[in-house]
């Protein structure tokens, strides 16, 4: 058991580790007191106490934060380019719509983003219908509710991500961007994942909330937050819900026409998840 003085050494360590660490990605001289090298420690420490509450102390703490600083900043730079694609997949998207699907009756000037996030959603209802059509009664998980909430994550961070400057948690046209990316409808809003699970719509609330609050939402964050929606969900555990997904991106790609999957879920990669683990079985 480490003394209090000796944990306030590691935190002031780490906070000049981090502080180092960021001045090299970024080339220039960073301030310990500015918003990202705070919360970057700060989310660090509390994974470390997490984990040593776990697995017990760590023998050599310096260099397992020094590491663990690295890890979520390349987690960090990797959401980064994928958001970024994502966002180049919606525009390149909404410009082969315009040019190649004349069923979609739009204007002679480019689609707006509400004609592309009504094709959008038109997609996810052939997908409901497709994936819904194969589902057996044997089959207890609802795999297209998987694929969704994990769409849903995606969409949701790709839009916060779009609000520039330091207060877009609390930016205050955040909920009404919400609530037009990817609406659930009534039917998807009450589906569960399994059985005595809450609805989808209380997942997808309770996902947002911490990405308002800030929350990094790794695989490890995204399992704790399901977990505690309902004593169903609280034996979820980090693979199975990394498998969760696979297959529930396989049953969805099998699914949709291979030019339509290539064109809206392909590009954007929106189940692929950075912390996703090998496959288990």
């Amino acid at each position: 058991m480490r003394t209090p003085d000796e944990n306030e050494a590691l935190r002031l360590f780490l906070g000049q580790t981090t502080c180092t660490i960021l001045a090299r990605y970024r080339r220039q001289p960073v301030d310990p007191h500015e918003g990202e090298a705070w919360e970057l420690a700060e989310a660090v420490w509390s994974d470390f106490c997490r984990f040593e509450q776990r697995s017990g102390l760590v023998e050599k703490p310096k260099p397992y934060l020094k590491t663990m600083v690295c890890n979520r900043l390349n987690a960090r730079h990797k959401e980064a380019a994928n958001q970024h694609k994502a966002l180049e997949g919606l525009r390149e998207r909404a410009a082969y719509d315009h040019k190649h699907i004349a069923s979609a009756h739009l204007a002679a000037e480019p689609p707006s983003t509400a004609d592309y996030l009504r094709l959008l959603r038109q997609t996810f209802d052939t997908l409901r219908d497709a994936m819904d059509q194969r589902r057996t009664q044997q089959t207890r998980l609802d795999y297209y509710a998987v694929f969704l909430l994990s769409a849903c994550l995606r969409v949701d961070r790709t839009a916060l991500a779009a609000l520039r400057g330091a207060e877009r948690h609390d930016h205050p046209g955040l909920n009404h961007l919400w609530s037009r990316l990817l609406p659930l409808s009534p039917d998807e809003a009450a589906r569960q994942l399994r059985d005595a699970w809450a609805p989808l719509q209380h997942l997808r609330d309770t996902l947002r909330e911490a990405l308002r609050r800030g929350d990094d939402l790794n695989g490890e964050r995204q399992v704790a937050l399901l977990a505690s929606t309902s004593p169903a969900a609280a034996t979820l555990t980090l693979a199975s819900w990394h498998q969760w997904n696979k297959r529930a991106r396989a049953a969805a790609e099998a699914a949709l026409d291979p030019a339509l999957w290539r064109q809206t879920f392909d590009r954007w990669e929106i189940t692929r998840d950075r912390d996703a683990p090998g496959e288990t079985r």
